[in-house]
């Protein structure tokens, strides 16, 4: 016989007697294996430190507030009720990132004062052709104001994106806030 028909046997050979043990009850399975009548001897197992994911180490003591989001379009706009969600979400996330804790107590006012969302289908078939999405918001917090927007004209991003993306701003600003406010004690020593 040839070398390459001498391979093809062997391997037929060996699916063939691997598919009759797999089909053998268990205990004519020890039987036909010598290895497997033996008994068992486990090897101590040794545990290793998993390595959590590097978190930041949390600003003892920082927090950010939570977020009260409500409607207030300066055009005429159709609440989206996962909108709200969405961006808090994505805020704390933000924070955790960050190591800072949104707080169970102290609120920052969320209005969202701009939104538009594309049709999925024409956002897809159309892309910018089709306008874009867009998310604007107003934060007041301790008195002081800022305001967080973004766009999305692409074919790939939708709605879920952009709340994220305003999340993030949002947080950015509220952050420069908690910050610029602990500074004026230490700068008052």
């Amino acid at each position: 016989m040839k070398r390459g028909s001498l391979i093809l046997c062997s391997v037929l050979y060996a699916g063939v007697s691997g598919l009759a043990y797999a089909q053998m009850t268990p205990a004519e399975n020890t039987a036909a294996d010598p290895v497997a009548s033996q008994p068992e001897m486990q090897a101590p197992v040794q545990v290793q430190d998993v390595e959590s994911p590097v978190l930041p180490k949390p600003h003892i003591g920082m927090q950010v507030p939570k977020l009260a989001i409500h409607w207030d379009c300066k055009e005429a706009c159709t609440v989206n009720e996962k909108v709200a969600p969405l961006i808090e979400k994505g805020y704390a996330d933000a924070a955790m990132k960050q190591g800072y804790a949104v707080s169970d107590s102290e609120t920052a006012e969320m209005v969202i004062t701009d939104y538009r969302q594309r049709p999925p289908g024409a956002r897809v078939m159309l892309g910018f052709l089709a306008g874009r999405d867009r998310l604007g918001v107003r934060i007041v917090y301790h008195a002081q104001e800022r305001k967080a927007e973004d766009y999305y004209a692409n074919s790939w991003l939708g709605m879920n994106s952009l709340c994220e993306s305003v999340a993030q701003k949002s947080y950015s600003e509220i952050v420069t806030i908690v910050k610029a406010e602990q500074a004026k004690p230490a700068a008052a020593n």
